[in-house]
């Protein structure tokens, strides 16, 4: 066991050697961060966790992390995946328009709408499967057709 006397910085977190500092801890332990100031007092933050408890935690807390910025990824590309087919289907409007105004079939062009939106669901689903940031980072649509890329 090897005491070092301690100063934390202002937020508490951080600590550094010093020789004249207010707080002791004991280095030698495998999870030194374990320890903060929480309003002028040293507190162990895992307290009654044990070292495997704790990096269980830790990796748990980083997958989660992790995750939750994968998924804001997806909804990102997901949602210029909507605006490019919104855009599409727009540049369509003067075909239904003209279709409506002289009576002429708009069957094929409904159809024309409906693939836009069937294509943006296959880019879509696509992304989902994405598994890690380097799979988003990879992944590419053509904005002008919906057709994925090949990285």
């Amino acid at each position: 066991m090897a005491i070092i006397k301690v100063t934390f910085d202002e937020g508490g977190l951080e600590y550094a050697d010093d020789p004249n500092g207010k707080f002791e801890i004991d280095d030698t332990l495998p999870h030194p961060h374990r320890w903060q100031v929480k309003e002028g007092v040293l507190v162990d933050i895992f307290e009654g966790l044990s070292n495997d408890a704790i990096l269980a935690k830790i990796k748990a807390d980083a997958d989660a992390e992790i995750a939750g910025k994968l998924a804001e990824q997806k909804d990102f590309m997901k949602k210029m995946v909507k605006a490019d087919t919104g855009r599409l289907i727009a540049a369509t409007d003067w075909k239904l328009d003209r279709a409506r105004d002289t009576g002429a079939d708009n069957t094929d062009i409904l159809a024309e709408r409906q693939a836009l939106r069937d294509k943006s669901n296959v880019v879509e689903d696509a992304i989902d499967v994405c598994k890690d940031e380097m799979d988003i980072q990879n992944f590419r649509y053509e904005s002008e057709t919906l057709e994925i890329k090949e990285p």
